[in-house]
């Protein structure tokens, strides 16, 4: 019996411990993208594993994951200041929307 409470209590925490560690990363990078200045372009489109919404990768590496799909293109251009969640989207070189992804 105390065997299986083990093993029990050890899947829990591993369990537990996967869970804690993307919590972690996702808030790390979640910080990280609030406090960034951007000034990039989009370059490919991703579909993420939730399959509700899509990953825009810019060219710096930075992944933004929006639900709606239509909203951005490969090549438009991002632009945010630091310290905040709206962006501006830019296509061909003209102002096209701002988003708020809060």
């Amino acid at each position: 019996m105390n065997r299986r409470l083990i093993s029990n209590i050890c899947i829990v925490s591993l369990i537990l411990g996967v869970i804690i560690i993307f919590q972690v990363r996702e808030y790390y990078m979640r910080s990280t993208f609030y406090k960034s200045t951007l000034n990039n372009k989009i370059i490919e489109l991703k579909h993420n594993w939730s399959g509700n919404s899509l990953d825009h990768v810019m060219d710096n590496g930075i992944i933004i994951k929006l639900i709606k799909r239509d909203q951005l293109h490969i090549n438009d251009s991002i632009v945010k200041q630091d310290s905040t969640w709206v962006f501006r989207v830019y296509r061909d070189g003209k102002f096209l929307k701002e988003l708020d992804l809060e």
